[in-house]
Parts: C-alpha cells; structure tokens; sequence
C-alpha cells in the first residue's frame, strides 16, 4: 500500500458543495460499499462534479510537489464525452484556496470502458492543517447530434477507483510492553465499530428480556502482502505478549494518539468540554468523546482551545459526560486486547515469500 494519501471514490454526498453538477460526494480511506455512479452531461456543454477529503484529511501544513494519480474506471462509455480531472486545496467548508494540480492538455475521450489514469504535477503550498483536498471532474459533452450524453464509472473498488497525491502518511502503529512497531504503509482494510455483547428473550411478538453485559471497540487491521520479514518478526513478538491478553495500544496514524479525560462535566446542548490536558489537540479536528461506561459517545468537532482548560466544539453535545470520561484521537485506541475469536497467529506466510496480517482487537476497560 502507498505511504501517500489515497482515497477512494463513494456514492454518498459529502456535507461540502459546489454549485451545479450531478454529485458532490465524499472520498474515503476505506471503501464502504462499491458500485456505479451515473453522470449525464448536457448538449455542447461542460458539467463539473466534485469529491472532498473528509474533514482532518490530509492534515498537512505542507502539501509537497510531486506526482498525482487519479484512476477512473469507465463502465459505459460514450464517444461525445471528455473527461478532466484537477485537484484543488479547499478550506474546512470548502472555499477555494489554491489549485494543487490539474491534468495537462484537453482530457481523455471516453470512447471506450475501462481504467483511465490521469497523471500529474501537484505543486508545493502551505496549507492549514483543516484545508481538504476537492477533486473536479469536468465532463465535456461535444455538439455532434445524436445519442445521449450517459457515462458511468465505478467507485469502491480501492484499486481502480482512487484519488492519490504527494502528502506522506504517517504511519500505523502498534505498541505493547516498552515495543512499537509501524506497520509501514497504509492497510488493506480498517474497521472500528462499537460492538455490545449481550441478549435478547423474544416470545410472541414481544421482547421479553434485554440484557447487555458490555460495550466495547472492535477493530480489524489487514495488512496484505508486505514482504518486509523484519516487519513479520516484530509481529511475532507481538503476537506472543497478545496471545497471553495482554494490553496493548493502535493508531491508525501513529502521529495522531490524543488519550486525555475530561477533568469536569460537560451538559447536552452546550459546546464547553473540560479537559485534564489540551496538549496536541488541534482546532478543526474530530475527537471522539466517550463515557466511562461506553453506553455515550460521539465525535466532536473542535472549533476553539483554552490551553490547559478546556476545548469548544463546533456543535453543541448530544449526550451529557462526566469527570473521567474518555477524549481520545479518532482511530486511536490505547487499551486493546486480541479478540476472543482471534486464536491463531495472525500473520500469514504467502506463496512467494510475502506476508498478511489479520487482526482482530476489542478494547479492555482495564
């Protein structure tokens, strides 16, 4: 996988715009669904739509220059459309900044299915660390008669539908006993999701009995087909101080491990959230905020820091919390423990002398 950023394309709109257009969807690290989305261009006419980066991605002060590369699979095509693509830098609400890159010439016609990559120079600029990335695709409809101006192309699918650019990735990683190692370069997959263990009596048409023992993250990290044996060494060892359930942390981005408390209470309907520490916690970003208990919890998007007090987020809260309960990074999660259901080492050996991490974690209150 890249040590760049990449993105693949979704079919569900972002919460930024442009005017006009057939979408204005957003751009993923990890696919969610795959399928087709359907552009119909006018007569003798250009129609522009958009993807955005989620709000914290990139993350960058410094976008660098380097080369693009954004992969368009066509599954209809049609003679009579151009397409053009360019990448711009967007503030957090999406006002234009600075045009990051733009494919030379006059784009490619559409005459015929499959992968079009369109590769180019970004040029280098400062960005503010909430700035996203817009890709515009612009259709162009020529004004020969006949026929209709429909093409369709995938998203989804990581390895043909993405969007990847010069800004290095930090690296995940994992931390256990005094030991880090990165897992160097991006994974296959990630999946965090609150999970509940627990059951449910039903009897005619009635629920009888509820009981839930717990609430917990679980999470899956793939890793697929790294050939560095060093890497698959280190794993060994941590599978070995894993194995015995023992703790141990992971950050999707190893630069990004907020893990702070609230030092007060902080009400629904209002924005104010008491912190025992503000260190490294950044404006305009997402942090998630969760109960001791795990029974409450949302993202929170900060807008404002009083250093060493206290952070404002940007909406006001859904749920009450109290002094104790978690702030951390997004994909952060410094308490993990293996998955029950995980009892086999979780890195396997490939034909070819390449190597597939597999891993199931939950969190442990401990």
């Amino acid at each position: 996988m890249p040590d760049n950023w990449r993105w693949t394309y979704d079919d569900n709109p972002s919460d930024l715009s442009i005017a006009g257009g057939n979408f204005d969807n957003r751009m993923l690290l990890f696919a969610e669904n795959e399928g087709v989305i359907e552009v119909d261009v006018p007569f003798d006419s250009t129609e522009t739509d958009a993807f955005y980066s989620p709000q914290g991605e990139p993350w960058a002060r410094r976008w660098p220059a380097g080369t693009a590369t954004v992969k368009v699979d066509v599954t209809q095509a049609n003679s009579k459309i151009t397409l053009d693509v360019s990448l711009q830098r967007v503030g957090a609400t999406g006002v234009f900044k600075q045009g990051y890159g733009s494919y030379p010439g006059a784009g490619i016609v559409l005459s015929s299915t499959g992968v079009k990559t369109f590769t180019f120079t970004c040029t280098a600029q400062d960005a503010d660390p909430t700035d996203r990335l817009r890709l515009l695709l612009a259709w162009t409809r020529d004004n020969s008669f006949g026929g209709d101006g429909i093409v369709r192309f995938g998203f989804g699918e990581p390895a043909t539908d993405y969007c990847e650019v010069p800004i290095l990735m930090s690296d995940p990683i994992i931390v256990w006993d005094g030991e880090t190692v990165t897992l160097q370069g991006q994974p296959a997959g990630f999946d965090d999701r609150p999970r509940v263990r627990g059951e449910v009596v039903v009897s005619s048409g009635q629920v009888v009995v509820t009981q839930s023992e717990a609430h917990f993250d679980r999470c899956r990290v793939v890793l697929a087909n790294f050939d560095d044996a060093e890497l698959a060494y280190k794993l060994y060892n941590w599978w070995a101080w894993a194995a015995r359930g023992k703790q141990f942390a992971f950050a999707l981005d190893g630069s990004d491990t907020i893990d702070t408390t609230l030092d007060g209470a902080a009400a629904a309907g209002q924005k104010v959230i008491p912190l025992t520490s503000t260190t490294g916690i950044q404006a305009g970003k997402k942090y998630r905020i969760r109960s001791a208990d795990g029974v409450r919890h949302e993202q929170v998007h900060v807008d404002s820091i009083s250093a060493g007090v206290s952070v404002t987020a940007r909406d006001n809260l859904h749920n009450t919390y109290a002094s104790g309960d978690a702030f951390r990074s997004v994909r952060y999660f410094p308490k993990l423990v293996r998955d029950p259901q995980m009892v086999d080492m979780p890195v396997i050996e490939n034909q070819g002398l390449t190597y597939t991490l597999d891993a199931l974690f939950m969190e442990d209150r401990g």
